[in-house]
This record gives C-alpha cells, structure tokens and sequence, in this order.
C-alpha cells in the first residue's frame, strides 16, 4: 500500500515536469532572462523607494527637532531662566546647508554675546535648505526670545535685525523635493512647521 503511494507520489512529479514532447521541462534562457530582469526592475523600484522614504524620514526628523529646541528656548525664557544671577537669551543658530544649532547669550537688551552649541541633532542629511524673514533671503540669522517677556528677536551675524516672520525651509541634501518649513511669527510668538506645497 505505501508503495502505491510513493509510486503516485513520484509519478505525479515526473507529469509535472515533463513538457508536451515527453522531455523534463525547464527554463530556456530567453524565459530566465525575462525573469531576472522583471525582479531587477522590481528591486530596484523598491530601493529607489525605500531611499526617498529614508530622505523624507531624515528632513521630518530634523524640522521636528529644530521645532522642539526652538519651543524649548521659548518656554525657558518665559520661565525666568538665568545663570550667574542673569537672565538668559535662548533660541537656534540656522545656516544654510548645515544642522541648526541651539544658541543662548547673556541678557543684556539685545543678547549680542552669541553662543552656538549643539543641539543632539540626529539629521542624517536633513539640513536647512533656505531661511527668509519679512520677505529677505539670508545665508544665516540668530532666532532669540529675549527676557522678560519671550518677545522673538532675529539677527544675522552682523548683528542686523529683521522683522516679520521667518520660514525656515528644510530639505535633504542631495534631494530637495520633499520640503518642510519652520515658521516664526514675531507677530503672534506663535512657532509651527507645515508642508511646503509640492
């Protein structure tokens, strides 16, 4: 009886892989050609995904932590903080191309003694892609929230200061299609990141 069975068992393999001429079928390599390029074409598609996904991951990333420092420095300020018995300006260093930057100086009407430190950022290519306060394109600008009261203040290097709101826009650096913006309003003190239109 067992034997029967393996004697089906067998002879139903050997019906399958015998073609119409009672030969043992297999790929020609013109079929297996076929194959391989439709799995190269697929897994290529997959990667070329899963790296913009990398990209957009990394430029979420970096807005999402230039946001929290940014809300951080503010509520600080608003709290009092100080050091050696002075209250402390805090808010970000942005510069083009680069990872933003926590910045905080001595409190002295105008918060001029820059200090900019790092921030912890994990940006794995996520940088700032442009800034743009009151309708100025800059290279770089200094974001403080002044004491007593967290009123924003931005400067440039030059100690310049510009008025209005600043939209700062992140990209990734070898792709910048998906785009996102940090925008702070002088107006409204208000801090948000939306969507730039794609």
């Amino acid at each position: 009886m067992i034997d029967f069975f393996e004697k089906s068992r067998a002879g139903a393999l050997r019906a399958l892989l015998e073609n119409s001429s009672g030969r043992f079928g297999a790929f020609t390599i013109v079929e297996f050609l076929i194959v391989i390029t439709i799995v190269s074409v697929l897994s290529g598609a997959i990667f070329l995904d899963f790296r913009r996904a990398n990209q957009r991951q990394a430029v979420s990333l970096v807005t999402d932590q230039s946001l929290l420092m940014v809300q951080q420095a503010q509520a600080e300020v608003a709290a009092g903080k100080s050091e050696d018995g002075r209250l402390i300006c805090e808010g970000a260093y942005f510069e083009v191309g680069s990872v933003p930057q926590k910045a905080k100086a001595a409190f002295d009407q105008n918060c001029f003694d820059f200090i900019a430190r790092d921030f912890g950022f994990e940006a794995d290519g996520g940088v700032v892609d442009s800034i743009v306060i009151g309708g100025t394109s800059l290279e770089h600008v200094w974001i403080y929230f002044l004491p007593p009261d967290g009123r924003i203040t931005f400067y440039d290097s030059t100690r310049d200061r510009y008025a209005g709101e600043a939209v700062i826009t992140f990209a990734h650096e070898n792709n910048d299609k998906h785009q996102l913006e940090l925008r702070i309003s002088q107006l409204t003190d208000q801090v948000y990141v939306e969507q730039k239109g794609q």
